[in-house]
């Protein structure tokens, strides 16, 4: 709504309407598995669905606009860092979510709420974001990050991932004899999983190798 500002702070969230001119805090409280996860913010966010997302110095939070209750989101939900600093949406209505130590992306279409993280290990040139550093160029949907050591680009289009999801399959055994000299013992690869493999009593000792047949070296994320 127009008239109503969310103000945050070292000392938790504020809403103010600005039509009744009155205040309501939300503030961390020990005791309260449902209240802000931390009072010191860092950023606000309103998405295209009309959530309420709060970066704090601990956690994700995400507002309930009619109860008033946070849902809290930290490193085992999928981000890289429980320091929260800023919030973009790509053009597919994708969050992207800065943090002290790597970008996340809220992995969309998913009955909970899943994040997938980027650090320097997937190739980004700094995992160490800055606050308010992050802007949205809507004539080419390209997003841009502020770090320590540079900016930080994502294009959407060139980086958009279809979210396969991980199919494991065998795709290599390895049968040992059972003298002392084959150390090395015979392997044999699967080229496709439709292929089938029979062992007899003789093979008492095999190596399994597992593999993902989903995997696709084309998705990657292009960073600059």
């Amino acid at each position: 709504s127009d008239s109503i500002l969310w103000i945050g702070s070292r000392d938790g969230l504020s809403r103010m309407n600005i039509l009744e001119e009155t205040f309501t805090h939300f503030t961390h409280t020990p005791d309260d598995p449902t209240s802000l996860s931390n009072n010191l913010l860092w950023s606000i966010y309103s998405d295209g669905e009309n959530n309420l997302w709060i970066g704090t110095d601990v956690g994700l939070n995400k507002l309930n606009r009619q109860t008033g209750q946070f849902d809290h989101y930290y490193e085992n939900d999928g981000l890289p860092n429980n320091c929260i600093y800023g919030f973009l949406e790509d053009i597919e209505g994708t969050l992207w979510i800065s943090t002290q130590n790597g970008l996340a992306r809220k992995i969309p279409n998913q009955t909970e709420i899943t994040f997938q993280s980027f650090t320097s290990s997937e190739g980004l040139r700094s995992s160490e974001f800055v606050p308010k550093a992050h802007f949205i160029d809507k004539q080419t949907g390209k997003l841009f990050f502020g770090t320590v050591d540079g900016i930080v680009t994502i294009d959407p289009q060139l980086s958009k991932q279809s979210d396969i999801p991980f199919n494991p399959g065998i795709n290599a055994v390895t049968i040992f004899d059972l003298s002392e000299s084959d150390k090395q013992g015979k392997e044999y690869y699967f080229v496709n999983e439709a292929e089938i493999m029979e062992l007899t009593h003789r093979d008492k000792i095999i190596e399994i190798s597992l593999a993902d047949f989903n995997f696709n070296l084309g998705n990657r994320y292009d960073y600059e």
